[in-house]
């Protein structure tokens, strides 16, 4: 079906090849990959080498689909799809071509950050197509660039001059929608090429002022892109070169937001990102434009147009019936693309929510959010009249919008804290209600609305990701202001957290799914809530640091609900990773926990799931680290369970957490190890592979036993000096474990330098004779 022929005149018009690339594409979106994506590479490989050019298409097509459903299996093997899309990229008929540059958008777009490994081969190819005398080809080789450049970095630099040239001489005599695509390009590149930009900036520049006076709704939407890309050229150039035309920007941007578009246009949306970005830039200095702009982003936030209440149609009359069919006619005679709807259920009622509206108030949910990070005290004035629209946006009934009232709530903290800043920073295993941790009183005022605003979505809020984002934000501001602000609603927050630990919560409700799709997502999203409010437990016990063991229920809790062979794997994983996060907060006042932790790390060394076992070893390490004696008892278990992670089948993470829990055995009680049979062991597995914070603890081991002259490390000083001697330049080992490890081969080349080198001399690599060669004569 997508290798027919179609007509081509009528774009709307469902054509087989349509309609077979929407089945392809939902495919790949909703089965395994390894049952969609072989069966269509097939026909791929086959259609690309035909003489027919709508089986090529055919084949660039259903590369294109199955870019964001098969996009981790695609991205993985890009040097095989690659001469595909180069071919269809390259092919004598138009439309293949055509659908070629629409596939490398995609490709941009889905499988980063790969791709971007091949700028030198895929920036060519984009601008060879931005050449071709087709507004349709060079619209499309416009998206592809934007798509690609976005993640680029620098990597833009080397074609910048050329790619300037086109997308400017595109942007004065091309076609609307052109010159449109060709002005989200320049931001692209803008972004990209940061102040490398300079050479671009005056004419492109004037040119976006010349759009910023566009009144004309037929031309509006030039005015919404060049009001972003002002802000976008900003943050490239900097404040100093941008500041000679800021009033003139500023000034159009707001006369913008007066223009009767009816929400049509964008405008407002990317207003507010222009303002977002000045603010970004300027820093305290917008707080000159904070009574001017926060008034409109206000308006935008409080807006309700967009959103509509769905009234049956015997309901509603036969005015409302007349003035909906002629609504009708004037999208269907129209050229714009009709707006994306969503349905949303609230309390057995059902709503339209328009998309533009949602991205209006996103934005200026955003800018807000902008406006208090970089004014700092300065949006102190304002917060208050801010907190009256957020307080009604967190109840809302979209939840991207409630989503999006959580980050000016942070913003609003942090700039508060700045604005009545405490004479010490505060300290863990500190009473949380005595100074330093007790929080100044304008810092406490204004936490006492925002803190309770938080737990509140903890508690009521239906959806989990808005939960997830609620605890990422309070627990940012905890962190940074300490535990003095959630003490007086610690009682509330516990009772929240063990509704969630215990599935009780009102966003934990109805996850089971008849569809399939949807509980794949239901599934993806009950595992990433349970993973944040692990990440919070842990994250909060760091806060607290011992005054942690009041709240110890949440843990336990944890343990019981959670660390059990019927529950999710993933979960185990969290919990006891949770665990090991606590006991580190906690330090030797775990001894008084030991128990119930231990018996945790028992559990979880012996899991089938490795991930559960490789955080156990952790768990383990930590427990001996700070466990005090009475950790003893554990020692002989611990040893055999930790036994078995040492084999060849094991993670290289799990190999890497089980060396560090035998080397914070060692350095804790080695007399409580068996060190003729634990050493071979720990040895073997170093150097570490992946988990380098295990340095300290691993190496540490060996040169502890060095420096205490432990007999049982005699026998083994020839490995430990050709492993040191590798590692001592090794950048990913921390530069005080390196230092003693040099002092450490000093004196034992200094006693046994020539028995050493008869034993070792042939075992030493060029690099390892260099660095001892070095230690030698230093």
């Amino acid at each position: 079906m997508a290798a027919e022929e179609d007509n081509q005149e009528d774009e709307w018009e469902l054509t087989p090849h349509k309609y077979a690339s929407q089945v392809i594409d939902t495919l790949a979106k909703f089965l395994p990959t390894a049952k969609i994506f072989p069966n269509v590479m097939k026909y791929v490989d086959e259609y690309s080498k035909s003489n027919n050019p709508f089986q090529r298409r055919a084949a660039a097509s259903a590369l294109l689909v199955m870019a964001g459903g098969c996009h981790e299996h695609m991205a993985s093997n890009l040097e095989t799809l690659l001469p595909y899309l180069f071919n269809a990229l390259n092919d004598p008929n138009t439309l293949v071509r055509g659908v070629g540059v629409l596939t490398l958008g995609q490709f941009s777009e889905h499988l980063q950050p790969e791709i971007l490994t091949y700028a030198d081969q895929i920036l060519p190819q984009i601008f060879q197509k931005m050449e071709e005398n087709s507004p349709d080809m060079q619209e499309r080789a416009c998206y592809a660039l934007v798509s690609f450049v976005q993640s680029l970095e620098g990597g833009v630099l080397p074609y910048i001059e050329s790619l300037m040239n086109k997308l400017l001489h595109l942007l004065k005599f091309g076609k609307k929608q052109l010159r449109e695509m060709s002005i989200s390009a320049i931001s692209a590149v803008a972004t990209s090429s940061k102040k490398k930009f300079l050479p671009y900036y005056e004419v492109t520049i004037n040119l976006m002022k010349e759009m910023m006076l566009i009144t004309n709704l037929e031309q509006i939407l030039l005015r919404c892109r060049a009001t972003e890309c002002a802000g976008v050229i900003a943050v490239a150039v900097g404040k100093e070169i941008f500041k000679d035309v800021l009033p003139f920007f500023m000034d159009q941007a707001c006369k913008g937001l007066t223009i009767e578009d009816k929400g049509e246009s964008d405008l407002r949306e990317y207003t507010y990102s222009f303002f977002a970005h000045i603010a970004e830039i300027l820093g305290y200095d917008f707080a000159t434009y904070l009574p001017v702009v926060i008034p409109l982003v206000l308006e935008g936030m409080d807006s309700t147009s967009g959103i509509y209440e769905n009234v049956p149609p015997e309901e509603r009359g036969l005015q409302a019936l007349l003035e909906d069919d002629e609504q009708d006619k004037q999208n269907t005679d129209g050229d714009d693309i009709e707006e994306e709807l969503e349905q949303i259920d609230l309390n057995d009622v059902k709503y339209t929510v328009g998309s533009s509206f949602l991205d209006e108030k996103l934005q200026a949910l955003h800018a807000l959010s902008i406006f208090a990070l970089a004014c700092g005290p300065h949006i102190i004035p304002f917060v208050q009249r801010c907190l009256q629209s957020l307080e009604i946006l967190i109840r809302y009934i979209h939840p991207d919008i409630r989503r999006g009232a959580l980050a000016p709530l942070e913003s609003f903290m942090i700039a508060c804290h700045i604005a009545y800043p405490p004479e010490q920073k505060w300290i863990p295993n500190h009473p949380p209600d005595q100074p330093p941790n007790v929080v100044t009183k304008g810092t406490q005022e204004l936490s006492n609305t925002i803190v309770p605003l938080f737990i509140f979505v903890f508690e009521g809020d239906e959806e989990r990701r808005v939960v997830a984002k609620a605890q990422d934000c309070l627990i940012n501001v905890i962190k940074l202001i300490g535990p003095g602000v959630i003490f007086p609603h610690m009682d509330s927050l516990k009772s929240s957290l063990l509704s969630l630990i215990k599935s009780k919560a009102p966003c934990q409700e109805g996850d089971d799914s008849d569809d399939e799709d949807e509980e794949n997502e239901v599934e993806s999203e009950i595992a990433q809530l349970f993973t944040s409010t692990t990440v919070f437990i842990a994250d909060l016990s760091k806060v607290f640091g011992n005054y942690f063991l009041n709240y110890f229920e949440l843990i336990e809790e944890l343990l019981r609900y959670h660390l059990n062979p019927s529950s999710v794997p993933g979960f185990r994983e969290d919990v006891i990773a949770c665990c090991a996060e606590v006991c580190r907060a906690l330090g030797p006042h775990i001894h008084y926990k030991l128990d119930i932790l231990a018996a945790a790390a028992i559990a979880g060394l012996k899991d089938e799931y490795e991930p559960v076992r490789c955080n156990s070893a952790y768990l383990t390490g930590t427990l001996c680290e700070y466990g005090g004696e009475k950790v003893l008892q554990y020692y002989p278990q611990f040893l055999e369970l930790l036994s078995h992670l040492f084999n060849k089948n094991s993670i290289p993470g799990t190999i890497d957490n089980a060396s560090g829990a035998l080397g914070r055995m060692i350095t804790a009680y080695p007399m409580a190890v068996p060190l003729q049979q634990v050493l071979p062991v720990l040895i073997d597995s170093l150097p570490l592979r992946v988990d380098f914070q295990e340095s300290h603890s691993t190496y540490g081991a060996l040169i502890s036993l060095f420096y205490k002259s432990n007999e049982a490390i005699v026998p083994f000083i020839p490995r430990i000096v050709v492993l040191f001697s590798d590692l001592v330049t090794d950048q990913n080992v921390p530069s005080d474990v390196q230092a003693e490890m040099t002092k450490v081969l000093k004196v034992l080349i200094s006693q046994y330098g020539n028995q050493l080198n008869q034993q070792i001399g042939g075992a030493l690599s060029p690099k390892q004779k260099d660095n001892l060669n070095k230690i030698i004569q230093s």
